[in-house]
């Protein structure tokens, strides 16, 4: 298990664990969603091949309809 931080809380995550599968864990619907790892916005293609490291920080934001 590795420690990171989601959306500034800690968090224990499989070390084999990707960001596409830390979406699905942690959302009911990553679709507008958003993911930012170590302040830089990843592009969702990318999600599946990008492996969690310890102490990574992450940040999930929704899209939001408004005006």
């Amino acid at each position: 298990m590795i420690s990171i931080q989601l959306n500034g809380e800690s968090i224990e995550v499989d070390e084999h664990s990707n960001l596409a599968q830390l979406v699905s864990i942690k959302t009911l619907n990553a679709k507008g969603i958003a993911l930012v790892l170590n302040a830089e916005v990843v592009p969702r293609s990318r999600w599946q091949h990008i492996m969690c490291q310890d102490q990574d920080k992450v940040e999930f934001f929704s899209a939001v309809a408004g005006g």
